[in-house]
């Protein structure tokens, strides 16, 4: 009797080891496992720029500032500028070049002016006036897609002011500038990179839901 009861014991016994270890082998496979990391695109650019200041102003001064976009994320985007004086008489009598072997053109805003930079802009740049009536007015757009770590083609390369055309006097002044950018891919998965005014469509679809 009593060694039917030890055998008894002894089996109760194993059958608890190895439940325990049947336990334990599934309690490892289940928290055997591997982490995976999904990375969100993101679209982010700054002003480059390469900017040599004159020693002093004269009468007619003249210096490099060459503005381009840089895009900084990890997504191909487009990109718009904006740029303006912080003195409109200064505006008036300035002008921008695309090299220093180019003509000079002003700096007015004025789309009409058949004589302002605005209508001489580099290849894949466009301005969208203030008298069209529309949410993209006031800025510089670059028509092409940027691809990460890549930038456009510069917007202006050297600004010149002449004080000869006024009476207002030499006096100091900024220029403002700064960026924006969006992916060329909007909300509706729709790649806009590679349309003809796929520029447009991008940044008039974006400036709708805001």
């Amino acid at each position: 009797m009593k060694k039917k009861k030890l055998f008894m014991l002894v089996s109760v016994v194993c059958l608890v080891v190895m439940t325990m270890i049947t336990a334990f082998a599934y309690f490892t496979k289940v928290s055997n496992s591997r982490d995976n990391t999904i990375t969100i695109g993101y679209d982010s650019v700054e002003i480059s720029e390469e900017f040599i200041p004159p020693e002093k102003q004269t009468e007619v001064t003249s210096y490099k500032k060459a503005v381009s976009v840089k895009n900084n994320g990890t997504v191909p985007c487009f990109a718009r500028v904006y740029v303006d004086f912080s003195d409109s008489d200064i505006r008036d009598i300035s002008y921008f070049s695309q090299s220093d072997s180019s003509e000079y053109y002003s700096a007015t805003r004025d789309k009409n002016n058949a004589a302002a930079y605005i209508n001489h802009l580099p290849d894949g740049w466009v301005f969208v006036a203030e008298n069209e009536n529309s949410p993209l007015s006031g800025y510089y757009y670059y028509t092409k897609a940027i691809e990460p770590d890549d930038s456009s083609a510069l917007l202006f390369s050297y600004v010149k002011t002449d004080y000869t055309q006024s009476d207002i006097g030499i006096r100091q002044y900024d220029i403002i500038v700064y960026a924006e950018s969006l992916q060329t891919v909007t909300q509706d998965s729709k790649d806009h990179s590679n349309e003809t005014d796929g520029w447009r469509t991008a940044w008039m679809e974006f400036l709708s839901e805001e």
